[in-house]
């Protein structure tokens, strides 16, 4: 008689997935986990903003056409930080022939998104990064100046001047103009240092 008694018991142990409370617990745990997954998913997946312009810049860059390849890609592990108005980030991309680290400062305007510095690491070379905005102004600068001179050269009558300035974007000029302020006033700043009169 005593083992059947035993046997009983056991039939009437219940487990706690087995009461309604348990069973939502158990459900809600998942759906807790879910949640989480989703949240890193699209924490991972995120693209911040400026970025597609980032790429953009550096994709008709001659010197990541030529290292890095294109198109570019962004990987899903970037650094830095970014907000609706401003974009201070280190964004790896990779190309068909390489890798290379986007180093970016931009500001949201009215106008869209305006691209104070943007330097590309490529490979891993950290001494010689590739100055992707100034070369954007450069070429820029370029196409204005061939299109002045195709202006003066192809008609007959007065040379009229291409207006060089509508032809730059306005975040390529004003970036440049911040770096290169900034530039000058970093060379000032040490050329004034107490080390450097002393010389």
């Amino acid at each position: 008689g005593e083992g059947k008694e035993g046997e009983e018991d056991d039939e009437n142990v219940t487990t706690r997935g087995d009461t309604p409370w348990g069973k939502a617990i158990t459900i809600g745990i998942y759906f807790g986990l879910g949640y989480i997954a989703y949240g890193a998913y699209q924490f991972l997946t995120e693209v911040p903003p400026g970025a597609s312009l980032a790429l953009e810049l550096a994709e008709k860059n001659d010197e990541i056409q030529t290292q890095v390849g294109t198109p570019l890609s962004l990987s899903y592990f970037w650094g830095g930080k970014s907000d609706r108005d401003q974009l201070v980030a280190e964004l790896p991309v990779t190309g068909p022939k390489g890798k290379a680290t986007l180093r970016v400062r931009a500001v949201r305007t009215q106008d869209g998104w305006q691209m104070l510095l943007l330097d590309a690491v490529v490979n891993g070379q950290w001494q010689t990064p590739i100055s992707v905005l100034e070369d954007a102004f450069n070429a820029e600068k370029e196409e204005a100046k061939e299109a002045s001179q195709a202006a003066a050269g192809g008609g007959g009558g007065a040379a009229q001047p291409a207006p060089a300035a509508a032809a730059l974007p306005p975040d390529i000029v004003d970036g440049l103009f911040v770096r290169t302020f900034l530039d000058g006033y970093l060379e000032g700043v040490t050329e004034a240092s107490p080390e450097n009169k002393a010389n």
